[in-house]
């Protein structure tokens, strides 16, 4: 998976992208960085630290624009349709 930079549109690995994030944040206990969808990350708390059903959403990060296409992600599309 990879994410559009936001002020180039080059490709980042999605896992980079957290990485950079949680570096970023001050996570306090039971906290984590999410993907939320639609090119929004969010720091998310769990209730409790025996399960992982129960969080709130403390904080949303928007990362991607959702309004600007960039042609890298097509082409990966088409190619992992391929199996290219």
């Amino acid at each position: 998976m990879a994410m559009a930079e936001p002020s180039t549109g080059e490709p980042l690995h999605f896992d980079c992208v957290i990485q950079s994030i949680a570096e970023s944040e001050n996570l306090g206990a039971r906290e984590k960085i999410c993907y939320l969808g639609q090119g929004t990350f969010g720091i998310i708390k769990f209730k409790s630290g025996s399960s992982s059903r129960d969080f709130v959403i403390k904080k949303r990060i928007p990362f991607e624009n959702r309004d600007t296409v960039v042609e890298w992600r097509s082409h990966m599309r088409d190619n992992l349709e391929t199996g290219r």
